[in-house]
This record gives C-alpha cells, sequence and structure tokens, in this order.
C-alpha cells in the first residue's frame, strides 16, 4: 500500500506499507512522513482582584501569533517465523524522531482601572525541539489444538532521546510607545525515558458461548530531564537557579487480569476484574525533594445484556478504570514564554479513578438502530488545571487533584440507512456536571500557594454531532460532518461552546477499488475556537484560542497484492503502543521542556 497527501500552508504526508510471505516467514515494512505546519492565534484579557474588597489590582490585555512547524518520520521492520502450525516467533523493530520550531510574537498591554495604556511589551519567544527514539519487541504465539484456545506473550522496550533550546527577547514600551527597555532569556533542555513492557494472555472458549480469559503485564518507565534557564545581561548568560530544574522519575505498575463471558438463551455476561500494583518515585535532584506514590487499586467490571425480542436489547453496565497524569502534567517546570501566564506541572498529581454505570437500551430493524444510554460517571481525584494568581500581573497554571466529579446524562445515537445509497449517523448526549474541588485550596496552600474560590462548580452541558455518508454512481462518496460541543464547567469558571462542520469527497477507481483519490476541507465555515471563562475569586480571564483549523487536503491511496489480515491486527495492537509516544511528545510536540 502506497499514501502520498497535501495540504494547505505546507502540509504533507507518505507512506508505503510493504509484507511478503513466504513460509516459513513473513516479513512486513512500513514507513510513515508527516509534515504538518500550522497558524495560531489567540487573545486574552485578565483581570487580578485585590482580596477581599475585589477591587481591580491589574489588568493585563494580551494578543499572540505564531506558527508550529513540524516534521518527523516514522518506520516499522518486523519478521515473523512460523516455527509450525501452532507457533509462532516475531519481532519488531521501529525507530522514530522529529523536529518542531515554534516561533512566536506575544504583545501585552498593561492598563489602569479604566483600561488606559500604562505601558506594553512585545515579546518573540523561539522554541526548537527535536526527539528520536526506537521500539523493539520479541513475541511470541502459541494456538492450542483446541479451537480459539490460545497464548500470547510479548515484551519490548522503548527507548527516547531529546533535546531543545528556547529564546525569548521582550521589548518593552511606556504608554507613549517609546522604548525603556529590553529583557532576554534562554533555556535548554535535554532528556531521555525509557519505557519496558511484558504481558501475557491466555484465551480458552468454555462450552458453546463462554470463554475464560487472563492474563498479566508488567510496565516500568524511567524518565529523566535536565532544563537551564539563563538571563541575558550584556550579551552574557547568567544561570536562572530558580527556574532550572533537574528532574527523574521511575514508574512500575505491576498488573494481573481475569474475565469470563458466557451466553445462555437470550441473556449473555461478561464479568471482570484486573488487580494493579503501582509506583511512583519522582525526585527533583536540583532542589533534593522526592514525591512518592504507592497504592494497590482494583478494576472490576460486569456487562449484561438481555435480549427481549430480535429487535429489542437491554444491557447494564458497570467499570471502574485509570487515568494517571501525564509526564507533563507532573514536571514541575515553569514556562516563561509567557510572563503573565506562566505554566508548571505538579510532581504530587494522584492518579484520576472514575466508576461508570451505563443503562442502556438498543432496537434493530431493517435498517434503523437506535440506542439509549443513560449514564453516571463519578471521578475520584480528579486532575484539573488550576489558574493562581501570584505577585502583581501574574497568573500561575498549574494542576491539582480535585475531591471528586459527578456527571451523569442521557445520550442517544441513531443510525438509519436512509437509502440504499445514503447512511445517516446523528448523536446527542445530554449531561450535568458537579465539581467538588474545594480540597485544592488547603493542598496549594501546602505549596505557598493561595486561591481565594471555593473551585466548586456545576452546569448542564450538551453535545451533538450529525454524520451523512453517501454512495454515488462512478464510485464516489462524500462524507458530510457538524458537531457542537455546548458550554461546560470548570472549577473556576467555563469554557465556551464550539463547532464545526467538515466535508470530504472520494473517488474509487481501478480494478477492485485499488486506488482511491480523497479531497477534505475541515471546518469548512472557520468557526472553531477554544474559548474559556475564569470568573471566579480573584481572578476574572477571557482567553480565546484560534487554531489552524479550516485546512484542505488531497490524500491518494493505492492497495497492492493481497491484504493480509493479520498483519492489519499487528497494526491496529502497534497503534495501541505508539500511543505512550504520542505522550511522550505532550500536546505540542516537544520532549522533556515545558509547555
Amino acid at each position: 500500500m502506497v499514501r502520498l497527501g497535501a495540504g494547505t500552508r505546507d502540509k504533507y504526508n507518505a507512506g508505503a506499507d510493504l509484507s511478503i510471505r513466504q513460509n516459513p516467514f513473513n516479513f512486513y515494512v512500513n514507513y510513515n512522513y508527516f509534515q504538518n505546519n500550522e497558524i495560531y492565534s489567540g487573545k486574552n484579557t485578565t483581570d487580578i482582584l485585590s482580596s477581599p474588597d475585589h477591587n481591580t489590582y491589574s489588568n493585563t490585555l494580551q494578543s499572540t501569533d505564531g506558527k508550529n512547524n513540524r516534521a518527523f518520520q516514522f518506520g516499522r521492520l518486523g519478521l515473523d517465523y512460523y516455527l509450525d502450525n501452532r507457533n509462532t516467533l516475531s519481532f519488531e523493530q521501529s525507530f522514530f524522531g522529529g523536529n518542531f520550531t515554534n516561533p512566536e510574537t506575544l504583545t501585552t498591554s498593561y492598563l489602569n482601572d479604566e483600561k488606559s495604556l500604562l505601558a506594553s511589551s512585545i515579546r518573540n519567544n523561539l522554541d526548537k525541539r527535536s526527539f528520536r527514539g526506537s521500539r523493539s519487541q520479541l513475541s511470541y504465539t502459541h494456538n492450542f489444538i483446541k479451537k480459539d484456545e490460545t497464548f500470547s506473550a510479548f515484551v519490548n522496550y522503548h527507548v527516547f532521546h531529546n533535546s531543545g533550546s528556547g529564546d525569548n527577547f521582550t521589548n518593552f514600551y511606556d504608554s507613549t510607545g517609546s522604548f525603556t527597555g529590553t529583557d532576554e532569556q534562554r533555556n535548554n533542555t535535554s532528556g531521555k525515558s525509557t519505557f519496558i513492557v511484558s504481558q501475557a494472555d491466555y484465551a480458552n472458549p468454555i462450552g458453546q458461548h463462554g470463554k475464560f480469559e487472563a492474563g498479566l503485564k508488567s510496565t516500568i518507565r524511567n524518565f529523566s530531564s535536565v532544563y537551564n534557564v539563563y538571563n541575558i545581561i550584556n550579551n552574557f548568560p547568567i544561570f536562572n537557579d530558580s527556574l532550572s530544574n533537574d528532574y527523574k522519575y521511575l514508574e512500575s505498575v505491576s498488573a494481573a487480569y481475569v474475565d469470563f463471558s458466557n451466553q445462555m438463551n437470550k441473556f449473555s455476561y461478561q464479568i471482570g476484574l484486573r488487580a494493579e500494583q503501582s509506583h511512583y518515585k519522582g525526585t527533583l535532584i536540583s532542589k533534593n525533594v522526592s514525591y512518592t506514590n504507592d497504592y494497590l487499586s482494583l478494576f472490576p467490571s460486569i456487562y449484561l445484556s438481555q435480549k427481549i425480542t430480535d429487535h429489542h436489547e437491554i444491557q447494564l453496565n458497570y467499570s471502574r478504570r485509570i487515568d494517571r497524569p501525564n509526564f507533563w502534567q507532573l514536571i514541575p517546570y515553569v514556562d516563561y514564554s509567557n510572563p503573565q501566564n506562566q505554566r508548571k506541572g505538579n510532581p504530587d498529581l494522584k492518579p484520576e479513578f472514575t466508576n461508570s454505570f451505563e443503562l442502556n437500551y438498543n432496537y434493530q430493524y431493517n435498517k434503523v438502530n437506535f440506542l439509549l444510554s443513560a449514564y453516571f460517571r463519578n471521578s475520584n481525584h480528579d486532575i484539573t488545571s488550576v489558574f493562581i494568581p501570584l505577585n502583581g500581573d501574574t497568573l500561575l497554571t498549574t494542576f491539582a487533584n480535585a475531591n471528586s466529579t459527578n456527571t451523569y446524562g442521557l445520550e442517544l445515537t441513531l443510525q438509519n440507512d436512509i437509502t440504499r445509497w445514503w447512511n445517516l449517523t446523528t448523536n446527542l448526549n445530554f449531561y450535568n456536571t458537579d465539581i467538588k474541588a474545594g480540597n485544592i485550596q488547603g493542598d496549594l496552600a501546602k505549596q505557598g500557594y493561595v486561591v481565594t474560590s471555593d473551585l466548586n462548580n456545576s452546569g448542564f452541558s450538551w453535545f451533538a454531532k450529525v454524520n451523512s455518508n453517501m454512495q454515488l454512481p462512478a464510485n464516489f462518496t462524500i462524507q458530510l460532518t457538524g458537531n457542537y460541543q455546548a458550554a461546560q464547567p470548570t472549577p473556576q469558571g467555563k469554557t465556551l461552546g464550539y463547532g464545526n462542520v467538515d466535508f470530504a469527497v472520494k473517488k474509487d477507481f481501478l480494478k477492485n477499488r485499488a486506488a482511491s483519490l480523497t479531497l477534505s476541507v475541515s471546518d469548512i465555515f472557520n468557526t472553531r475556537k477554544f474559548e474559556t471563562k475564569l470568573t471566579q475569586g480573584q481572578v476574572v480571564q477571557d482567553n480565546i484560542r484560534y487554531p489552524e483549523s479550516q485546512i484542505v487536503r488531497l490524500n491518494f491511496m493505492y492497495r497492492f497484492g493481497k491484504m493480509d489480515m493479520q498483519l492489519f491486527r499487528k497494526k491496529q495492537q502497534n497503534q495501541q503502543q505508539d500511543n505512550s509516544v504520542q505522550e511522550e511528545l505532550g500536546p505540542t510536540g516537544g520532549v522533556g521542556g515545558p509547555r
């Protein structure tokens, strides 16, 4: 398979997959290249109020214009050795690397109580990041004589290396626009992360419909990073000890699970239990401070289903899951690229646990599929962003664990084949969120921060999505998708609603539709933006970010040879593991440095 694509403003992608099977070997290779240059802009107004009278203490108005230039490539090769018709030994090796450049201009106006200009500044930031890494995996699969009874095991080793630099240069001006001075800062970062995963799974069918599954899994992550900041004075770098950090952490998780499913007439069920023993230790070497967290967690799950008739079905589900903080939420670096809106990780973050309950009704008849779901989700130690006023006009964004967040709602999904060539899927979700985060004030006070708002909030929200697919003559396909997310509460305010409409047309051609050409336009009305409002306590802020969302892309794909479904399933498994690469890169693609 060969893939080629191009998009507006220098967006390109290319890739190829090749598999050659000659018993007893199967060899496959895969390569992908991506270049994604994006422009963005934003603006925010921030009023920090004095306490307790809440008179205006400082006012700032900021605008941002920047560009993310990203290019990275990923290659994978592997070999399956079929020892016999029941045993397979496989080895796979992956390599990846990339470079990211982010030039940005930040303009700040400092205002008095009457919103008149007192002073201003223009800050030019240039961040550069590069990374490289590899993943090696050895796996074994055994198929027993009994049909669908299998045993599989694998071990893989990931390693990431990164480096980066940032230059920040600021010019200051008075109320008349006259130049008053400069400030220059530079940072360098480097880091390494290793990730070892080993897993074994066993599956055994029992009876006509039953199945027993069990497995073990171990993950060990070792992370280290150095972040050095320098103030440039008279063209000479002066080390800034207060903003520099040297951080490392070790995280290990050992897990075991059992699962059993069966069907009796029109009633089916699946019951499972996963146990995890976790250990985390982070060390801020430059400050000689350590953070530890050891805990044993149980994750039960149960799925019940009763078919009332051939067209009606009732389902009752419960599950518990864990969401661990990402490394960029943990690392205590201060991102000073915006001096008035700084960011910092919290190495004392705990994982978030969620209990989910669902009651579903499903109706299927001819070409109609209707699903109605009532749900309740209880999250403990919810990981949330917190905005803290510092001295003067400065705001710090960090992360903390809330007591709990409860969400309950109703979701409706309707799939309808209106005609033989037109399929329409509609999804509506109505829900209420209740945030209990009053504990954060005391937790932050231990770190020397003061937050005057109570951080408890609640509110109603909804989400809607419509997807239309049309199969037209001459092997044309048209897809139109629209979605809207209404405003949602946060501990200190809310995120405002946003929506967009996407369009794509696809043409299949050549024998057996071996080739296709797809033209797509995302956010065709250019309506996507992300806006947050802080309205509680000492901070009143309106922050809007405009990403580059209106993008035109043209993609070509050509399939040759015979499709190997086993290779396709292997790619799906690898994709889940490759998500850890994205986690290492963080939301902006940089590794080891501040966001």
